[in-house]
């Protein structure tokens, strides 16, 4: 329950005061990602599980101001949309409280059985834990909430898929938590207009955060995207 109030609050705030925050992020160098799995090749899941397609009508009253819809979210995961924007999932859902624990674990189960397996002892609990309750906690704390299906398939591809020898999930998965907090609070702090200038393809703070975790390699979007969506299915667009 204390997790889910953290998300609300977090979410209100960076929705309605990003551009005042006093994070000031990190410059964004070809160095940034994460150093221990950094030389791990991504893989593609075995099993393909054909995303469903899905529509979102949001009504909007008659006195409200007109808002700019975010780019759609090709159900095929084409990265870059017609208008040349690399674009992966709104900021809405980037900080949205996601999957439950339970969905991720199923999730796991039906594709990546050893991490569906996987407990570790935690200080939080008397009792080993699943990797669901891991990455939840993990992507979030006093200072930022992320969707843990954002950060599972982020840790997931960092490790192609591989159960560390130390067997210790929850500190790569806080590690990367931060930073993707990190590079989403520089992209959407005041005063960053030469981090949007260097990235002009670039329209969100969501995928700004992605881009440079993976050292601005489109290929390695892609095959985020492409796994994130065969896990989760397709992110809805929401309008800001």
């Amino acid at each position: 329950m204390d997790t889910q109030i953290r998300r609300i609050v977090f979410l209100i705030i960076f929705l309605g005061v990003t551009a005042c925050t006093s994070h000031e992020g990190i410059r964004p160098t070809a160095s940034l990602y994460y150093p221990p799995y950094s030389t791990l090749t991504p893989v593609t899941p075995s099993v393909t599980v054909p995303p469903p397609t899905l529509t979102a009508t949001i009504p909007v009253p008659t006195d409200a101001p007109t808002l700019t819809p975010e780019p759609d979210i090709a159900p095929e995961c084409t990265i870059v949309n017609s208008e040349g924007k690399i674009y992966l999932l709104s900021d809405e859902v980037f900080f949205a409280f996601g999957p439950t624990e339970e969905k991720i674990d199923r999730v796991l189960a039906d594709n990546y059985p050893e991490w569906a397996s996987y407990e570790q002892n935690v200080p939080w609990d008397t009792k080993p834990v699943k990797l669901g309750e891991i990455v939840s906690a993990a992507s979030s704390d006093d200072r930022f909430n992320l969707n843990p299906a954002v950060v599972l398939v982020v840790l997931g591809e960092s490790l192609s898929w591989q159960i560390p020898p130390d067997n210790d999930l929850f500190s790569p998965s806080r590690l990367i938590s931060e930073r993707l907090a990190d590079f989403a609070f520089a992209w959407g702090k005041l005063g960053n207009e030469q981090i949007h200038a260097r990235y002009p393809e670039v329209p969100n703070s969501a995928t700004y955060a992605l881009y440079a975790f993976f050292d601005y390699d489109k290929e390695k979007l892609q095959v985020w995207c492409n796994i994130y969506q065969n896990l989760f299915g397709v992110p809805i667009p929401y309008i800001r």
